[in-house]
């Protein structure tokens, strides 16, 4: 009985593990379309900032990392651009 119930709780646990991060995912492509919106999971996605503003490793949070990304916006000036 008590392992039955056990193995209900871990059921439980990760259907609601599952649930919030398909809300987090939801609610971050609301709020940033840019990654989301790309088919990043923006968990996968870290800050660089100068010149290359993010690094994505495609896969991370999933436990494989199978591309890596340079990401940057476009340069906006020719000295911008041989930076």
């Amino acid at each position: 009985m008590v392992e039955r119930l056990d193995g209900l709780e871990d059921k439980l646990r990760d259907a609601a593990r599952a649930a919030g991060a398909k809300a987090a995912k939801k609610r971050l492509r609301r709020i940033d379309p840019v990654f989301s919106g790309s088919g990043l999971d923006p968990q996968d996605v870290k800050v660089m900032f100068d010149p290359v503003e993010y690094i994505a490793f495609r896969g991370l949070n999933g436990g494989e990392v199978r591309e890596v990304l340079l990401i940057a916006e476009k340069p906006c000036s020719s000295p911008q651009e041989k930076g």
